[in-house]
């Protein structure tokens, strides 16, 4: 009697265990499709945000760039009687330029060797001769902005393609006898004149900012509409299928791209700060 007991005890627990009515394996289609929309909203709220986020990481870094380039730029006077190198143009190469950047030969000039940039010892580049082809040294990552398609860009001037992301103001360049920009002592208002920009992929072509820049009443001092800009690729906007020439004034000056300064700092800054003649020239006052 006390097995038959302990048997029917047995029975109802395992009876109880086994679910009553048919079991369901899993979603039905409905809360699939539910889930599947959930997900997709959350997607497409998410990614503009992601995106900004990965730029403005590359924003950071362009200008992280830019700031030691203006250290390099600042050790540079030091050593050289407060006079700036040249302003590396595409009509011919020399020891002083900036960045040595022409890839074709140049009447009397040897093609150029970034390492031999009139900076490059202040950033810490060894003079190591042309790297092999296809094998850049880590250390131009310091003249390429993250989100510049510098490898797409088309020769756009006589001594080659240029394949970095800034250019100097060509108002702070020095000249063979150093006597086209006065020495930084004399430079007014030092902290806030320009000496690098981060420059537009539709403008630049050679390591030369030539800006068409506007003056304290407003008006430009060129009626060109082709030349060298501040690049917005920074900037929060979206940047699809801008046009940014064939405008006269310039267009978009409230987007924000980086800049060095003669002190050696960096800032972001609006197109309106970037071609305001008292921030480019270097005598003149605010």
């Amino acid at each position: 009697m006390k097995n038959d007991g302990k048997r029917r005890l047995i029975d109802r627990i395992y009876r109880r265990s086994i679910p009553v009515g048919p079991v369901r394996a899993g979603f039905t289609l409905v809360e699939l499709l539910v889930v599947i929309g959930i997900i997709a909203l959350l997607v497409s709220i998410l990614l503009p945000s992601l995106g900004r986020a990965r730029e403005q990481a590359k924003q950071v870094k362009c200008l992280s760039n830019l700031r030691q380039l203006g250290m390099a730029f600042v050790m540079y006077t030091n050593d050289n009687r407060y006079h700036f190198p040249f302003r590396a143009t595409d009509q011919g190469a020399y020891p002083e330029d900036w960045i040595w950047w022409q890839t074709t030969v140049m009447t009397g000039r040897p093609v150029c060797d970034i390492t031999q940039s009139a900076v490059a010892k202040y950033l810490g580049i060894n003079p190591l001769g042309q790297p092999n082809a296809g094998a850049e040294p880590p250390f131009v990552n310091y003249f390429r902005c993250p989100s510049d398609d510098w490898n797409n860009r088309i020769q756009a001037s006589a001594g080659g393609t240029y394949l970095y992301s800034y250019s100097m103001n060509g108002n702070m360049s020095s000249t063979i006898d150093n006597t086209s920009c006065p020495p930084v002592p004399q430079i007014r208002n030092s902290s806030e004149k320009i000496v690098l920009v981060e420059e537009s992929a539709l403008t630049i072509n050679d390591g030369y900012f030539d800006p068409i820049y506007f003056d304290a009443n407003g008006n430009w001092n060129s009626a060109s509409n082709t030349n060298d800009r501040l690049s917005f690729i920074h900037d929060r906007h979206p940047l699809a299928n801008i046009p940014d020439t064939g405008y006269n004034p310039m267009p978009y000056l409230d987007r924000r791209g980086n800049v060095a300064v003669v002190d050696g700092h960096a800032e972001y800054v609006p197109r309106s700060y970037a071609h305001y003649q008292g921030h480019l020239l270097p005598t003149l006052d605010q």
